[in-house]
């Protein structure tokens, strides 16, 4: 600039220029930038100025009638295309509990009319999360309209709406569990295993409901109310009208549980299959058969978890990092294969079956010494991304005593001794040979 005539300073004031460091530079410019930047203001949307916020302390002991919602997506492992999605709510005083399927997300507003119809009591309360589906003005204008509060939760804190998203947990994913729906024919499904699931968690599925809560330091001390059903919760408040009560009685002499859970497996069975690309059991509208229902229910309880639901819920977490030396596939087809029983397979490949799914839940290190006699112990490392209580599971079925009258010689080569569970250490499995 000196050289084109651009700049003239004086000495002093160039040489203190040129001995100025890059930080002495960037501190002096400090204000002058901060001055000649506009920061531009934080614009919150006009629907969520609309909504205010509620946290979960916000709620003090509500009267029955405010309820939070949410939506539970069934996008399998995938979460892009069109799928179904449910909307849950759930009554904060009496743990009364709605879901319903929704095609599109924006059907919100047409779902919700439809469940208050169906509700004991009054709608007269609703806390939301800040999705866009809740936060819109449709859902202010319909809920102005007919007398309902709604609230929304604080961003990114989940505890805000703790009841919602238990029943998340307990309710819809037990029932529906994590595959993808994204048909029509799934929807009308689900609509129909909701319809006997409502009556099944209201009238017969009693939960606890805490009484007070004491702090002495760092312990905690909680005490709950004796466990009752959101029915019976109904059935002693006193907001609830005399003549819903009484309808609540005369449906609940009505139900008959058994044939509520037949109904619910069906459904789940339907769902299964078609979720799996496989041909779907036909409907029959013929009365369910509850002799060969409940006579299924002494042995319901052998079945444990299916490993192969467990690697299908862990498949993002073992995606993200494989663990070495686990072959899921040959893992699950060697546990099939030894829960079924195969009468073509002798003895010897039935231990060889039982060898494969036991090494498809740990990772063996090799022997210190391999001439080791059969008492030394093997040492293993647990496998990432299942939780161990799934491997252990997975575990217990191979080694039922249902398998053992399978492969009573197999079971008997191979047992399981003992496991190291100290906390922060690696946990073990120390096997011997009879």
């Amino acid at each position: 600039m000196e050289r084109n005539g651009h700049l003239k300073l004086e000495e002093e004031i160039r040489h203190k220029i040129l001995s100025m460091s890059a930080a002495t530079i960037d501190r002096l410019l400090q204000m002058p930038r901060r001055t000649g930047r506009t920061k531009k203001p934080r614009v919150v949307p006009e629907p969520r100025r609309r909504i205010k916020m509620r946290t979960f302390a916000d709620w003090n002991e509500p009267l029955p009638g405010s309820m939070e919602m949410d939506l539970v997506a069934h996008c399998g492992q995938v979460n892009r295309g069109s799928y179904v999605h449910s909307l849950v709510l759930t009554d904060i005083a009496s743990g009364w509990t709605e879901a319903a399927p929704i095609v599109v997300r924006e059907g919100v507003v047409e779902t919700l009319a439809r469940i208050r119809l169906d509700l004991p009591f009054a709608l007269t309360a609703l806390d939301v999360d800040n999705g866009t589906e809740f936060v819109n003005n449709k859902l202010i204008e319909y809920c102005l309209g007919h007398g309902i509060e709604l609230t929304r939760a604080r961003p990114y804190r989940k505890n805000d709406q703790a009841w919602i998203e238990q029943k998340n947990g307990a309710v819809v994913r037990k029932l529906l569990g994590y595959r993808r729906f994204e048909c029509l024919a799934a929807a009308r499904a689900i609509t129909r295993l909701y319809g006997a699931s409502r009556l099944f968690v209201n009238f017969f599925q009693p939960s606890f409901k805490l009484a007070a809560k004491q702090r002495d330091g760092a312990k905690v001390a909680k005490r709950y109310h004796p466990p009752q059903t959101p029915c019976e919760r109904l059935l002693q408040a006193e907001s609830v009208p005399m003549a819903t009560k009484n309808k609540l009685r005369e449906i609940a002499a009505h139900l008959d549980p058994l044939k509520l859970l037949e109904e619910m497996r069906a459904v789940q069975a339907y769902l299964a299959a078609l979720a799996d690309g496989e041909m779907p059991p036909p409907a029959t509208s013929d009365p369910p058969n509850l002799a060969a229902f409940m006579a299924s229910l002494s042995s319901a309880w052998h079945a444990g978890d299916d490993p192969s639901d467990i690697l299908h819920r862990s498949k993002t977490a073992l995606s993200a990092k494989p663990p070495k030396g686990l072959n899921t596939s040959s893992y699950c087809e060697s546990v099939r294969r030894a829960q079924a029983g195969d009468p073509t397979r002798d003895r010897s490949t039935a231990s060889e079956d039982i060898g494969e799914a036991k090494a498809g839940l740990r990772r063996t290190w090799p022997r210190p010494n391999p001439g080791a006699p059969h008492g030394v112990a093997d040492r293993v490392s647990p496998i990432g991304g299942i939780p161990q209580h799934q491997r252990h599971a997975a575990l217990r079925r191979v080694m039922h005593p249902v398998s053992r009258s399978i492969y009573p010689q197999a079971i008997q080569n191979v047992r399981p001794t003992g496991q190291c569970l100290a906390p922060g250490s690696s946990r073990a499995w120390r096997c011997h040979r009879a």
